[in-house]
């Protein structure tokens, strides 16, 4: 499963700010509808999360100036899928 850290890197975004990082500053910096960032942010289903365009992910890396590993993360599913080689 890939998520997308966004809450992580606005808190670390907000340190030393007067105020935190939100949303509306997100969006603003990027271009990503506030609606688009908050399902990100409060995914429906925990086992399912916010299903990101590669664009997304560049924007994220362009305005928080950071490597595309700081803003997704894979977390191996608990069984392998089965895969076959076609011959």
């Amino acid at each position: 499963m890939i998520t997308i850290k966004l809450a992580e890197l606005m808190h670390e975004a907000s340190k030393g700010r007067d105020k935190p990082l939100r949303i509306k500053d997100v969006s603003a910096g990027t271009g990503i509808h506030r609606a688009t960032l908050s399902a990100i942010l409060n995914p429906k289903d925990d086992r399912r999360p916010y299903n990101a365009h590669l664009d997304l992910v560049d924007a994220f890396c362009d305005y928080f100036q950071v490597p595309v590993e700081k803003v997704v993360e894979h977390t191996p599913k608990t069984k392998a899928p089965n895969l076959r080689v076609a011959s």
